[in-house]
């Protein structure tokens, strides 16, 4: 799949109720990358936005998951990809933009992200992906118990 280089992980849509939108609009200006969104729950604890989360504070979180020598001392300059990283800032300024225009925190109910997740990975794995589906023997997910049994598979 060539798509896999261009994969930027988004974690905490779930966050807050304004999230969903703002992300999926993001990505759809956005030209270079594919945002996939998954529930940090997934995910577990990769990084310092944690405690924001575990305090209640909405969050959005963008990984790439981790490279061949993630903090590693050949970690260095040559590993970065700069156009994706390029493309990357662009998504992230235009989610901060959508954040100022359409603040968040109006409710603290968490909304459940299961049409926006399937709306987001049918773009980031197009046409594979029905073939994909068969091949693990699940439809798409309609539900949260479904969605949570597909990443169960994947992981």
């Amino acid at each position: 799949m060539p798509q896999v280089g261009k994969i930027v992980f988004v974690l905490g849509a779930e966050s807050d109720a304004v999230f969903p939108e703002i992300v999926e609009e993001a990505a759809a200006e956005t030209r270079g990358i594919k945002v996939f969104p998954t529930l940090s729950r997934y995910i577990g604890a990769p990084s310092d936005h944690m405690p924001f989360e575990r305090g209640g504070q909405p969050t959005l979180f963008l990984s790439c998951a981790q490279g061949r020598y993630y903090h590693h001392e050949k970690d260095d300059l040559a590993w970065i990809n700069f156009k994706k990283l390029a493309c990357i800032t662009e998504f992230t300024a235009a989610c901060i933009r959508k954040i100022d225009e359409r603040p968040g925190g109006e409710t603290t109910e968490v909304p459940d992200t299961v049409d926006f997740e399937v709306r987001m990975i049918r773009q980031v794995v197009g046409p594979v992906l029905p073939l994909l589906m068969k091949r693990y023997g699940v439809e798409m997910p309609t539900t949260r118990k479904e969605m949570d049994a597909l990443i169960g598979l994947l992981v």
